[in-house]
């Protein structure tokens, strides 16, 4: 499972939240016939199933009321694209996730600051037996939300393999820092839709 340097995922959040470069028309047509009158937010490319191809994960938007989409499309040797995965739309109205594909494996980042805190959460996905399901996960909070600011600091990590059904939480308070591992009670393999089904 993958760490974090914490100032590295806060910047690449704020970026995910930031218009991306301009989209191609394929790609655009191809996610606006599956998502009708949204905005795409964002859009990640890489090789999620291994066959050397660019896929393209993607985020739609609407607004009044707020509503997201997550969707994956497949590049077939063709060159075309074809709907993999695709959430139902769900709220979210206080963070936009963040995509990006790399080692086979598509990652959803979370980005939430308070005035003293920072909370973040990352989600790997990987195709097992055809299915784009959810086998690692990260959970971070930490206060206050950068090192420079004044006070005692204290970060809590969680990191979750569901394949090995272990989990490693780590809390740090100044210099002090504390690492338990524990199995997972509940550590079925929940595809994208089903994570983002509320």
């Amino acid at each position: 499972m993958r760490r974090f340097i914490f100032v590295q995922l806060i910047s690449l959040c704020l970026l995910g939240n930031a218009k991306s470069e301009p989209i191609a028309p394929d790609i655009q047509a191809a996610i606006s016939r599956l998502t009708q009158q949204g905005e795409i937010e964002q859009v990640a490319n890489g090789d999620v199933d291994g066959d050397g191809l660019q896929d393209v994960a993607y985020i739609v938007k609407w607004y009044e009321p707020i509503r997201l989409v997550i969707g994956l499309l497949h590049r077939k040797p063709d060159g075309s694209l074809t709907n993999w995965v695709q959430t139902t739309p769900f709220e979210m109205t206080q963070r936009d996730p963040y995509l990006e594909i790399r080692g086979k494996s598509l990652y959803v980042s979370l980005l939430l600051n308070g005035l003293t805190w920072a909370h973040s959460t990352t989600d790997q996905y990987s195709f097992r037996n055809g299915r784009l399901v959810c086998i690692g996960s990260e959970d971070s909070m930490r206060r206050p939300a950068y090192d420079f600011e004044p006070g005692p600091h204290s970060e809590s990590i969680t990191s979750t393999n569901f394949l090995t059904c272990r989990k490693v939480e780590i809390k740090i308070e100044g210099k002090k820092r504390r690492e338990v591992v524990s199995p997972v009670e509940d550590c079925r393999l929940q595809t994208l839709e089903e994570v983002y089904s509320y």
